[in-house]
């Protein structure tokens, strides 16, 4: 009884395991990175969201990586998905806030490098090698600051 008992917990835990290396296996991420003296408005970062499967729905998320003397609280993206012939099917504009109203930086980050993500949306009937291209609105034509951009696709 007791090495059935064994048996039945053995596999119910590589189960679960198994399950959860399907998504991480069908997520997407990539960053790219940007100059050091800034990002331009007219820089649009162009990713090709990529999974195992031909079609699939999950969350997309963006994430920035910054530094600490990025000048404003918050950063005002426009995230444009398109499908693989580059045919627009959605344009968000997205806030993202990085600090609180006292200045204090959120998401993670040690020194003077911090990381924020956030979830913009959730994608229906994603076709593989389907596009997402962000760039900021903010009112300044270079903007410092910010290290790295994101795209995070999630099953």
């Amino acid at each position: 009884m007791k090495s059935c008992v064994s048996a039945i917990i053995i596999s119910v835990a590589a189960a679960c395991l198994a399950g959860c290396g399907a998504d991480v296996v069908n997520s997407y991420s990539d960053f790219h990175t940007l100059p050091d003296w800034g990002w331009r408005y007219t820089d649009v970062e162009e990713f090709t969201v990529t999974h195992r499967d031909s079609v699939a729905s999950g969350a997309l998320m963006v994430a920035l990586r910054h530094r600490g003397d990025y000048p404003y609280m918050d950063v005002c993206l426009e995230v444009e998905q398109a499908d693989s012939a580059g045919v627009v099917s959605r344009r968000d504009t997205v806030m993202i806030p990085l600090a609180n109203r006292f200045g204090k930086w959120r998401g993670s980050g040690v020194g003077t490098s911090f990381q924020i993500v956030d979830t913009v949306g959730v994608i229906k009937n994603h076709t593989t090698g389907g596009k997402v291209r962000i760039r900021h609105l903010m009112r300044r034509d270079t903007l410092p600051g910010i290290n790295q951009v994101g795209v995070f696709f999630v099953p």
